[in-house]
C-alpha cells in the first residue's frame, strides 16, 4: 500500500526560515486601497517583483485597508472592503495563492491594524468611521471589534504599529495637521514631536527593527524613527498607493519567504490521511493550526496524520523543536 501512495504522492510545500540581517529586510508584501491587488515589493530599488488578485470565495474584493501577520502562528491577515458590503471585513489571507478566507465584517471603515508580541489584533478606524480615530482589538474567529480607547486627532490618514522590541504601539495620523504618538494601552497617548523630513499623510507603517518604522505616504516611503526623526527613503514614487505591510522575507509564517518544493507529506490535498516520508520528523512533537490560527490539535509526530476530521481547507503544521519547518496541508 506504501508503495502504491508512492506512485501517487503530491508534493508540499515546505517553507524553511532563514535569518535575514535589518538592512536586507527590504523585501514587503503590501496592499493599496486603490485595489484588490498584493503586491510584493523590493523598497530599496522601487521594483514590483510580483502582484496576484486577492480574491475570497463568492465575494468581490475591491480594496485593502490593512495588513497585519499574527507573530504567535505566521498566519497574514487583511482588512478588506467587500463590494456591496457595509463596513469591512477581517480575512485571513494566502499570499501564495492571493485566496482569503472571510472572518467576518468588523462593523466600521478600520484603516489599519497590527499584531502585538501575544498575537492580539489590534485596528484603528478611520476619519470616515462612525467612531473615527479609535482604537480596538479585533475576535480572530469572528471579526467581531472592541473598543479600547481613543487616539490623537489628527487629519485624515489612520496607522499604527508595534514596537516589536518593546512591545509599545505608535500611532500615526493626519494630512497637513500631524501627529505621532506612542501608546501607552489602554488609557493613554505621548505625542512626539517629528522632525527632518515631511511627508503628505501615513498610509502603512512597520517596525523595521533597530527603533525604525517603515512608513508608506501613499506612494512614497519613509522611515520615522522613535524620536519622531523622519527620513525620506527615495523620491522615486512607486504607481499604487500602499495602504499595509508585512515583511516577505519574515522568519515566522507559511506565506512570507519563498518556498522549496520537495516531496514530504503524501498525499496533498488528502482526504483522510497524510504521510511522512521523512522519518527524521517521526517523534517530534507539533502542532496543527487552521489559517485563522484557532490550534485544532498538537501531538507527537508518527508516519501518518489522521485528518479525516477536518474541514475543508488549508492547515499549518509547526514542529515545535524545528521552527524553521513549517508544512502545508490540504484538507479536500
Amino acid at each position: 500500500m506504501m508503495n502504491g501512495l508512492l506512485n501517487v504522492k503530491l508534493v508540499l510545500v515546505l517553507l524553511i526560515s532563514m535569518n535575514f540581517s535589518v538592512n536586507s529586510q527590504n523585501i514587503y508584501y503590501a496592499v493599496s486601497q486603490g485595489d484588490d491587488t498584493l503586491r510584493k515589493i523590493d523598497i530599496d530599488t522601487r521594483t514590483v517583483l510580483s502582484a496576484i488578485q486577492i480574491t475570497v470565495p463568492g465575494q468581490v474584493v475591491q480594496k485593502s485597508n490593512g495588513l497585519a501577520q499574527d507573530p504567535t502562528t505566521g498566519v497574514v491577515y487583511a482588512i478588506v472592503q467587500l463590494n456591496g458590503i457595509t463596513g469591512r471585513d477581517l480575512i485571513s489571507l494566502d499570499t501564495i495563492t492571493g485566496v482569503g478566507t472571510l472572518i467576518g465584517n468588523t462593523g466600521d471603515t478600520f484603516a489599519g491594524i497590527s499584531f502585538n508580541n501575544a498575537g492580539v489584533l489590534y485596528a484603528v478606524t478611520g476619519d470616515g468611521a462612525a467612531t473615527p480615530e479609535t482604537l480596538y482589538t479585533l475576535d480572530l474567529s469572528t471579526g467581531a471589534s472592541t473598543m479600547v480607547m481613543t487616539l490623537g486627532n489628527g487629519n485624515d490618514g489612520e496607522v499604527i504599529a508595534f514596537n516589536s522590541d518593546t512591545d509599545v504601539m505608535y500611532h500615526g495620523s493626519g494630512n497637513g495637521t500631524t501627529i505621532f504618538e506612542s501608546v501607552t494601552l489602554p488609557t493613554s497617548t505621548d505625542s512626539i514631536a517629528l522632525s527632518g523630513d515631511v511627508y503628505t499623510e501615513l498610509t502603512a507603517m512597520l517596525y523595521a527593527g533597530g527603533g525604525k518604522f517603515i512608513v508608506a505616504s501613499f506612494s512614497l516611503f519613509y522611515t520615522i524613527d522613535t524620536s519622531g526623526v523622519v527620513a525620506l527613503l527615495d523620491s522615486i514614487p512607486f504607481d499604487f498607493s500602499t495602504k499595509g505591510l508585512i515583511r516577505a522575507n519574515s522568519p515566522a509564517g507559511i506565506n512570507q519567504i519563498e518556498a522549496s518544493v520537495v516531496e514530504l507529506v503524501y498525499p496533498n490535498p488528502a482526504d483522510d490521511v497524510v504521510y511522512f516520508e521523512n522519518s527524521n520528523l517521526i517523534g517530534e512533537q507539533f502542532t496543527l493550526i487552521a489559517v485563522n490560527g484557532k490550534v485544532i490539535k498538537t501531538g507527537v509526530l508518527h508516519q501518518e496524520l489522521n485528518v479525516s476530521m477536518l474541514e475543508t481547507g488549508m492547515y499549518l503544521l509547526k514542529l515545535d523543536r524545528l521552527p524553521n519547518i513549517q508544512m502545508r496541508i490540504i484538507k479536500r
